[in-house]
């Protein structure tokens, strides 16, 4: 459960297991990680543990229509499982990755996310390893939460008849 309190870090969010994929790791040990882990992304790291990027499931599916055109994306993840390449994450990794430490707080990572339009950020251990992504989504999350824990349990969506505006007829 993530809090959003002031002083909330993210490692209250790490798993306790991060998954970190080796740049060597192939396209289609990908596509079965993220397919069985149903996650979206990974953090890749060179041979000595360095961070080198993020792999994204987008780039999955980039390589799965170039390996199989004209397949339904909803087999895609199934054809790499099955028929991917020897290729690697490291050419698919994504470059100019945004980390955090442990002492950053929820709320400045979202400002920091806000503030440079990004989407996820790399929370690294104390060991500059990658420990976990935080993506908006989890922000989401845990802002939801908070709301509901302020609110003694479950809590609808806000009122919005105040943003509405109706049209008048002629």
């Amino acid at each position: 459960m993530i809090s959003t309190n002031t002083a909330t870090k993210p490692e209250d969010v790490m798993a306790a297991e991060p998954l970190r994929l080796e740049a060597s790791t192939t396209i289609r040990h990908l596509a079965h990680v993220l397919s069985e882990s149903r996650i979206a992304s990974a953090p890749v790291v060179n041979q000595d543990r360095d961070l080198i990027g993020v792999v994204l499931k987008t780039d999955l599916l980039r390589a799965g229509s170039a390996a199989a055109p004209g397949c339904s994306p909803a087999y895609l993840f199934e054809v790499l499982i099955e028929q991917g390449g020897e290729d690697t994450v490291e050419d698919s990794a994504m470059q100019g990755h945004v980390t955090v430490t442990p002492d950053t707080t929820i709320a400045a990572v979202a400002r920091l996310m806000r503030d440079r339009r990004i989407h996820r950020v790399i929370l690294v251990d104390t060991d500059e390893l990658p420990a976990v992504i935080i993506t908006t989504l989890d922000l989401l999350d845990a802002f939801r939460q908070q709301r509901q824990a302020q609110h003694g349990g479950r809590v609808g969506p806000r009122k919005a008849s105040h943003h509405i505006h109706q049209r008048s007829t002629p």
